[in-house]
Formats: structure tokens, C-alpha cells, sequence
């Protein structure tokens, strides 16, 4: 998203400013209005073009005037438009995260504050959006950053691109040019639609499937055309009504922005191509309203999400429809606010120490928000780590009413007998979800991008494994209580995101190959373990496809865990396969922060439903294989008719779907009784 690129307001073409008008309208009209205007998110491919436009015609002007590019001053210039303002927004944010949202999303929500004002923001969201461990996190007030670290990164690379022509090429420079603006649409625009058919959610958010929009502006610039006189208005129409189509008649459920993300640059690219009309589009487009909406269009795209993100957490919920409308014109009135205190305040200044103005004020603004960020996230921290030591004392003065326990049918157990866990400790109470996490226990070798670690009794002279995904990872806190009491060692094979399955699970590019090398290589070294005991997890298909990742046909899967559990039997190990635990409806921490009176009629899902009995390849396979048994803990996590989130004082999920380590802990005896019951132990 950009700030106005000229020296002065007056000297904006009036079609660009209503360009940035449609372009913004479209995109705060589909954040607060999702289903009124579903492809609003093409607005920021109109403000890509429209950079990539400006940005390459004004350097391409220095570079003819002065035969150089000077790029410590090119950077000042954007540090100053567009700094102060993005500034006051992440420091704003930082200090409205801390007043009205719960603690146990100030690690997500300041991580990506943190982001946000380096201009890395967008690299985040894609490393989260194929960690499926992070899919479900809450939309954060920042997460609209994402566009303005493109944009930096781009104003960071073609300079240095352009400058290197110049030194290069010298006399022909102006060719070299137009042939390396052709280079990066050509390249960028073919890897755009090569990951976009292959995982468009990085796609979506990656500098170089975006690069090729900002060359296609940059090209315009640079070939200098434009629209013959007696046809700007129709081009420029067209170019209007395909922007606007693209606004009602795409979707996030289309792949974008591979070659779609076309339909919306193409109708910016005529619109700049056309110029200003001077017929009554062009009276239209120096209409006023609309040339105010363009100039205020940065500050409001900044400001509009906080608002929308930050509401339902100052209020309780979802705001209706005049509360909506209240939040638009809110939103307008802040941009307006920052338009003319902060922007305009800081692109006028004049004075010879004016670098060193804008460089300072850039500093503090980046010191506080980064202080504020991680000042609050140790703080949350510190509390997580003094709600773990009133768990642990919880369970040593209630260990018969305390987590799981409390669902024995025999088991008496007041509400209050032990407080609820912290959300913030529930967030972040795992047993090392992350592949080459050993916590609390010894690492033994690598495997792949994977790590094989001991728990429970080092010095055993029989071997437990546990395979599988971070939904095997759960089990290791109560395996490694029972390893040490059997005097076993317990080994861990497990990758998150990678069934133990003997061919593919997932049929995604990355993860396909990632898991198959995984499970290569894990296969001979639990042979040569020669276990006395294989346990095998996994999560529900439901969840893998909530989490954008495309598995193989269920018959393909049953068939490739099949094959891995014929294999364990056939090595001579006891095999027991756990059961998928509860799928909750939502994030469970949140859910008990924001509703901490009302847990279970909001937080909790139905047991129907939240077990998913509709399909779990794994179980399937463990009854077609002979000397398998199937351990089934439901009864230890729902009741008959939903699966609560609070349990015993214990908070059952650090998300939708991960037990806390806390309460598998808690199911520790359960699972003692049960494989001791089947003979596995």
C-alpha cells in the first residue's frame, strides 16, 4: 500500500488518485463486508501495479536527468512518506494488544508486530500458512502489513537492479532496462503461477509471485505509452469495470494470485495507460469525495484492520451492522487524522537537517514498537511460567479430582477443586511439537529434517516407540511416566505433519517428499531398535484438510498405514494404535480467555462431531491387522454428549486439536491401565 509518490498532492494524476480510491474502497469494503465484495483483495494488486508505475518512472527520470540513481536518497524519501504513519499504527497497536487482548495470543499477535515493523510481515504469514501446527492462529491487528513489506522489499531490490544496469551497461542502459523489467515480469509471473497451482497460500503472500506486478506498472513507465486521445475514456472505462469485476466475481477460494491476479493488473494497466479523460469519467474522477478517499487511501488502509481485528476483544463480540458502519466511518476519520497531523506534517518538511529528522523519527517509532512488543511477551511468558508451577502444585494437592482423573465414573469432584490452568500456559504447554525438539529428553541422530529423541529409563533394556505425527508428539509426557515405571526406553519417530505411513499420506509437493525421505529413513532405524512396543498417531484427514494440505484417496491411505503396521507386527512388536483425539470448534485458549463464565456452551464441541468418526485411515488400517490393538481414550476426554475444554482445572487443548501436556499427563494412569489390560506391557 503507498503513499503518494510525487513531490506534491498537486501534481497527482487525478486518475491515479481514483485508482487508489477504488483500490482501497474494494479492500475495506471486503473486510468488513466479506461476502458483499469476495475478491476485494484484488485492490492490492491495483496499489501493486500502481507502485511499480511510479516508483520505476520516477527513478528511470533520475537516471535520465543525472545518468545515476542515488539510492541512499530514494530510501529517505520512502522512509519519510511512509514510515510516520505505519509507525503510529504498530506502535498504537502494540499498546491496544496489551490494554484488550488476552494474554496467550501476546507471543502471536507481538511476533507479528515485530513483523510487521521490520517489513517482513509477509514472510511470516507464509511460513505459518503451511504450518499446519499454526493454521489455526488468530487473525492479528497487523496482518494487513504483509502488503506494506512487499512494497519495502521491492522499493529495496529495483534500485539496486536499476543501478547495476546503469554501471553495466552504461550507453545502452535504457535497453538493458527495459529487458530486465522484462526478465522479472517474465520469471516472476511464471513462478507466480507454478506456486500458486502448488500452494497458493505462500503464493499469496510471496515477494516473488508478486514481483511480476510491480514490473508490469514499471513497464508501462518505461515504454512511456499512452492512449491515443479519442479512446482514453472507453480504455479507461474498461479498465475501471474490470477492476470492479474482479472485485464481485472472485473469491479466496479461487487460486490466486497465479494467472487470475492478471484481470486485476490488466485493468489497472489500461486505466494508467488511458491517462485523464476529459470527458465525464474524467469529470468523475476529480470529483472531490473521490480525490480525498484516494489521498487518505494509505492511512486508511493502515488503520482499518486494528479496528476490525481489535473490536470483538474491547466489546465481547462481533460487531452488527450499525456498529459496522460506525467502525467505517471510525476507520475514515483516523485516516483522515493521519493524513493530515502525521503524513502530511512529515512529507512537508523542509529543513536542512530534514534526513536526519525523518531517520530519527523513524528510530524511535521502531524502538517502540519493538520494546513494547517484546517487553509484553516476556511478560506474558513469566506468567505462563508461574500458572505451570500452580498446575504442578494443583496436581500434587488434587491428584484424584485433577485433569483426567476427574472423568472417572467414580470420581466426586467439586468445580472448584482446582483452579483452571492459565490460558497462556495452556497456549504453550506441548511436549515439543516442533521437529528437533527434545524436551526432557536426549536427542539421538537426525533423520531427514527430523529428530529421534530418548525419553523414560536410558538405561532399559527394552524399547517403547511411539511414530507418527504431533498427534503421536502428545502422547510421548504419559509414555515416557509408564517407560520409566516399566523401566524401558522410549524412543520417538515423529514429524509433524508426516503420518509413519510406508508410501504417501499427503499428495502435496513439499511434504510428500519431505515425509517419504522422513519414514525412509525411520523404517531400518526402529527395525534395529527391535521394540518390544510400537505405538502409532495420527490426526483425523478432517484436520490436514483444514489445514490446506491435500491428501491421497482414504483406500491410499488406509492401505500405506496398513503396510507400516504389517511391517512393526512382522519385526516381532506388541503395535497399539491411539485413536485421533477431539477436534474442538475453535482455538481452545482464546475460547476460555475471551469466555471464561460460559467454557462450555461456546468453547466445547459436540462429541459427534468432535471425535470425527467419519474417517480415520489409521484406525481402519489397525483393524485389518492382525495383532493390533486400538487404544480408544474418548471416554477419558468427552462426555456422552460434548468433549469439554476444561477438565479436572486442567485446559484439555493448546489449540483446536493438541492435548496440553498437562492433561496428557493427566491421562498417564488411563494409559498404564489400558495397555497393561492388553497385554502390551
Amino acid at each position: 500500500m503507498t503513499a503518494p509518490s510525487s513531490n506534491r498532492a498537486r501534481r497527482l494524476r487525478p486518475e491515479i488518485q481514483a485508482l487508489r480510491a477504488i483500490a482501497v474502497g474494494l479492500v475495506v469494503i471486503f473486510h468488513f463486508f466479506p461476502t458483499g465484495v469476495p475478491g476485494g483483495f484484488v485492490g492490492v494488486d491495483v496499489f501493486f501495479v500502481i507502485s511499480g508505475f511510479l516508483i520505476t518512472g520516477n527513478l528511470l527520470r533520475e537516471a535520465g536527468r543525472t545518468a545515476r540513481i542515488r539510492y541512499g536518497r530514494f530510501l529517505l524519501r520512502r522512509v519519510k512518506r511512509l514510515l510516520p504513519a505505519s509507525l503510529l499504527v504498530t506502535v498504537s497497536v502494540a499498546v491496544a494488544v496489551a490494554a484488550w487482548v488476552p494474554r496467550q495470543l501476546w507471543d502471536q499477535f507481538y511476533s507479528e508486530i515485530v513483523a510487521a515493523t521490520l517489513y517482513v510481515q509477509n514472510w511470516l504469514l507464509a511460513t505459518n500458512s503451511v504450518d499446519y501446527l499454526a493454521a489455526d492462529n488468530q487473525a492479528s491487528p497487523v496482518q494487513h502489513f504483509w502488503t506494506l513489506s512487499v512494497e519495502e522489499q521491492f522499493y529495496l531490490v529495483m534500485p539496486l537492479l536499476l543501478i547495476l544496469t546503469l554501471v553495466v551497461f552504461r550507453t545502452r542502459w535504457r535497453t538493458a532496462v527495459g529487458w530486465c523489467l522484462t526478465a522479472i515480469f517474465a520469471a516472476s509471473l511464471w513462478y507466480s503461477v507454478v506456486l500458486t497451482a502448488s500452494d497458493h497460500s505462500v503464493a499469496y503472500f510471496s515477494t516473488g509471485t508478486r514481483a511480476w506486478e510491480f514490473a508490469a506498472g514499471g513497464l508501462l513507465a518505461y515504454l512511456g505509452w499512452r492512449a491515443p486521445v479519442g479512446v482514453r475514456t472507453g480504455v479507461s472505462l474498461v479498465g475501471m469495470i474490470v477492476i470492479g469485476a474482479c472485485g464481485f466475481l472472485m473469491s479466496g477460494e479461487l487460486p490466486f494470485p497465479g494467472a487470475l491476479a492478471a484481470f486485476p493488473v490488466v485493468g489497472t494497466l489500461l486505466v494508467l495507460w488511458a491517462g485523464m479523460p476529459s470527458t465525464f469519467l474524467g469529470a468523475l474522477y476529480r470529483l472531490k469525495p473521490v480525490q480525498w478517499i484516494g489521498g487518505i487511501s494509505y492511512s486508511l488502509y493502515l488503520w482499518h484492520w486494528p479496528i476490525i481485528v481489535l473490536f470483538p476483544f474491547v466489546f465481547g463480540h462481533q460487531p452488527v451492522l450499525a456498529q459496522t458502519l460506525v467502525l467505517i466511518g471510525l476507520s475514515v476519520l483516523l485516516a483522515a487524522a493521519s493524513k493530515y497531523l502525521v503524513e502530511d506534517p512529515f512529507l512537508g518538511i523542509e529543513h536542512r537537517y530534514q534526513h536526519a529528522i525523518t531517520l530519527g523519527t523513524a528510530w524511535v517509532g521502531i524502538v517502540a514498537a519493538l520494546v513494547i512488543a517484546t517487553g509484553f511477551t516476556a511478560t506474558a511468558r513469566a506468567q505462563a511460567r508461574a500458572a505451570a508451577a500452580t498446575a504442578l502444585a494443583a496436581a500434587s494437592a488434587h491428584a484424584d479430582c485433577f485433569g483426567a482423573m476427574a472423568m472417572r465414573p467414580d470420581a466426586h469432584c467439586p468445580p472448584d477443586k482446582a483452579p483452571p490452568v492459565d490460558p497462556v500456559f495452556a497456549k504453550n504447554d506441548a511436549h515439543g511439537v516442533e521437529s528437533g525438539d527434545c524436551a526432557g529428553g536426549t536427542q539421538l541422530e537426525h533423520i531427514s529434517d527430523g529428530v529421534t529423541c530418548l525419553y523414560g529409563d536410558p538405561n532399559g533394556t527394552r524399547s517403547m516407540v511411539i511414530v507418527g505425527d504431533s498427534h503421536a508428539r502428545q502422547w510421548v509426557a504419559p509414555l515416557d511416566q509408564l517407560a520409566k515405571s516399566e523401566h524401558m526406553r522410549l524412543v520417538t519417530y515423529v514429524h509433524p505433519s508426516c503420518p509413519m505411513a510406508l508410501s504417501a499420506v499427503l499428495s502435496k509437493g513439499d511434504e510428500n517428499v519431505e515425509c517419504t525421505d522422513w519414514v525412509k529413513g525411520s523404517l531400518p532405524s526402529i527395525a534395529a531398535l527391535k521394540p518390544a512396543v510400537v505405538v502409532d498417531a495420527a490426526l483425523v484427514p478432517t484436520g490436514y484438510e483444514e489445514s490446506r494440505l491435500t491428501l491421497e484417496p482414504t483406500d491410499a491411505q488406509v492401505a500405506a498405514h496398513r503396510s507400516a503396521l504389517d511391517g512393526f507386527v512382522r519385526d516381532g512388536a506388541r503395535v497399539v494404535v491411539m485413536a485421533d483425539t477431539p477436534y474442538e470448534p475453535q482455538d481452545v485458549p482464546n475460547c476460555v480467555a475471551v469466555h471464561p463464565e460460559h467454557q462450555s456452551a461456546v468453547c466445547a464441541g459436540p462429541r459427534a462431531t468432535a471425535l470425527d468418526g467419519r474417517s480415520q485411515p489409521l484406525l481402519q488400517a489397525a483393524k485389518a491387522v492382525k495383532g493390533v490393538t486400538v487404544l480408544d481414550l474418548s471416554d477419558e476426554l468427552c462426555t456422552s454428549t460434548d468433549c469439554p475444554v476444561v477438565i479436572g482445572g486442567v485446559i484439555v487443548y493448546k489449540d483446536r486439536h493438541h492435548l496440553t501436556q498437562t492433561y496428557a499427563r493427566s491421562l498417564g494412569p488411563f494409559v498404564q491401565a489400558a495397555l497393561t489390560r492388553e497385554l502390551i506391557i
